[in-house]
């Protein structure tokens, strides 16, 4: 699939560039939390992967966090972040360059030897994660709209997502149960901590 401007203007996301307010209530939201529990302040190194056209990058800053940067694979997409002047990650980000990542409906769009290779390579102290999950053992996923993407091509359960982090040293630390974002039964909204 590539992932264009048709891509961002269709299917599930006819709406998305106008999205902006919605990622601004939610980077307030998980923020707050965040730096309630301690594992964020202003200073912290933040990474949205699969930013798409940077609206957290863009809500993150714009809310004081001004080490946020962004990754995405759609040059389209990244080319509408960087006209921004959003801080964007060329090539795959570093190991242990950010203490925070966002991976908010990026998962389900990787196969499973990419999420691999991310893990591997990759390493962050904090994961906040929203991923749409399968009900039935990982034949469907649980929501309707989840199953209209095309590009939804890894489908899991609850607890088979939370089994591949595990191997890779992340533990789910909290279900989050937000304005914003929020654990239901077809998606899993979590913080994940990586075991030291």
């Amino acid at each position: 699939m590539n992932f264009d401007e048709e891509y961002f203007t269709s299917i599930n996301y006819t709406d998305y560039l106008d999205r902006y307010d919605r990622y601004e209530k939610l980077a307030v939201d998980v923020t707050d939390l965040l730096s309630k529990i301690n594992l964020l302040d202003k200073n912290t190194n933040i990474l949205d992967y699969g930013c798409a056209v940077g609206l957290l990058v863009e809500a993150l800053e714009k809310i004081g966090y001004n080490n946020a940067y962004g990754y995405d694979i759609s040059e389209w997409a990244l080319g509408v972040a960087k006209d921004k002047n959003l801080k964007i990650v060329d090539g795959l980000p570093n190991k242990d360059d950010y203490d925070v990542t966002f991976c908010l409906d990026v998962l389900e769009h990787m196969n499973d030897a990419d999420i691999i290779n991310f893990l591997e390579k990759f390493s962050s102290n904090v994961l906040v994660l929203r991923i749409p999950v399968s009900t039935d053992g990982g034949k469907t996923f649980h929501l309707s709209i989840s199953r209209r993407d095309p590009t939804h091509i890894n489908c899991k359960t609850k607890d088979s997502w939370k089994n591949l982090l595990k191997e890779y040293g992340y533990k789910t630390f909290l279900n989050l149960n937000l304005y914003t974002i929020y654990d239901t039964k077809g998606v899993w909204s979590c913080i994940c901590l990586k075991d030291c």
